[in-house]
């Protein structure tokens, strides 16, 4: 019954958000620069520390412009570009938007990387505002290491590093001769085509690669965003997620039982950042 109330308190929020924006008109957005590359990663990630069945999987979308990128989730650049989401194809025909209506996200962040300016801006909804952060892009140190394989017909090379609190392992190729990856991940000399955390909480892995045969614009929403940083976000963060019936409570919706939205939010306990440096 708790997952079931869980799962609808989750699409509550994303039919919250998606209101908000379910009018937008070009002037709500600033084009930041166009994207002919677009890669594809499905996320396995574990929602409850102790319990290691509480597995999900969610799509998420790598758009490589010429000096900037954006990691979306699947779900988000749906709902929110459906016009741009319509031309996005691939090699292999793999039809990846042929979904249709309204889906939720577990991962409502944008996140840009500017590589000129060497500049994450990393962007969120959280009812009932917008927040942004800016971190520098030379927070992450990788180590290179001899230990090669091959992953989905692509020979890669193994890497680690330390970010938010936990250890990663990356594979990358040098024959796609892109310094990107999946989440804030970047700097390697070749596509991140696999990474992990050690716990594998987190498990980002390549699907599809391509180029497009129409740009995709790379859009930042015009909203009035509260500007702070890594430490207070991720605190913001954890205290909504940790007080889920409050915030129901506030959109007007009045349960009978809070004790399901009680436990869904101690349960919901796994941060990709646990601690942000």
């Amino acid at each position: 019954m708790s997952n079931r109330i869980n799962k609808i308190f989750i699409c509550i929020i994303a039919n919250f958000v998606l209101a908000n924006n379910a009018f937008a008109v070009s002037d709500k957005y600033t084009t930041l620069d166009s994207a002919k590359i677009v890669v594809s990663y499905n996320l396995t990630f574990q929602v409850d520390s102790n319990d290691i069945s509480s597995i999900r999987t969610e799509e998420m979308l790598l758009l490589i412009g010429n000096d900037i990128s954006l990691f979306i989730s699947y779900n988000q650049f749906k709902n929110h570009h459906g016009e741009s989401a319509a031309i996005i194809s691939f090699s292999n025909t793999y039809n990846l938007f042929e979904g249709k209506g309204i889906s939720a996200s577990f991962f409502p962040y944008r996140i840009f990387k500017n590589f000129p300016a060497g500049k994450i801006t990393f962007c969120q909804f959280i009812p009932f505002s917008y927040y942004k952060y800016i971190e520098d892009m030379n927070s992450i140190n990788w180590q290179i290491l001899e230990k090669k394989e091959r992953i989905l017909g692509y020979d890669v090379y193994k890497a680690i590093t330390k970010y938010g609190g936990r250890t990663w392992e990356a594979w990358f190729t040098p024959y796609i001769p892109i310094i990107d990856g999946p989440y804030k991940f970047h700097g390697l000399p070749g596509l991140i085509v696999k990474l992990q955390d050690s716990k594998n909480h987190y498990v980002f892995v390549i699907n599809n690669f391509g180029k497009q045969p129409e740009a995709i614009p790379i859009k930042m929403l015009n909203e009035k965003y509260i500007d702070t940083n890594r430490h207070k976000f991720h605190e913001f963060e954890k205290h909504f997620t940790r007080n889920q019936y409050e915030h129901i409570y506030n959109l007007g919706t009045r349960p009978d039982d809070p004790t399901p939205f009680i436990e869904a939010s101690k349960r919901e306990n796994i941060f990709l950042e646990l601690k942000p440096e």
